[in-house]
């Protein structure tokens, strides 16, 4: 699986629970996004968290 949970064009997310597992990216926010997580555990992931600008019409993302 590529991505665990993607999150991006200026959405925002809370999320209190987060388990993820067999991924190249666990979680990924991108594209003025903002996240709050809590809560985060992973296994076999490559990456835990990426965050990053996918497309040139948006903005930074935020993690909390």
């Amino acid at each position: 699986m590529d991505k665990g949970i993607s999150v991006g064009e200026g959405s925002s997310i809370v999320i209190q629970e987060l388990s993820v597992s067999n991924t190249n990216i666990g979680f990924a926010i991108k594209d003025s996004s903002f996240s709050e997580i809590f809560n985060v555990s992973g296994k076999n992931n490559n990456y835990c968290i990426s965050s990053y600008r996918k497309k040139q019409e948006f903005g930074p993302s935020k993690i909390i």
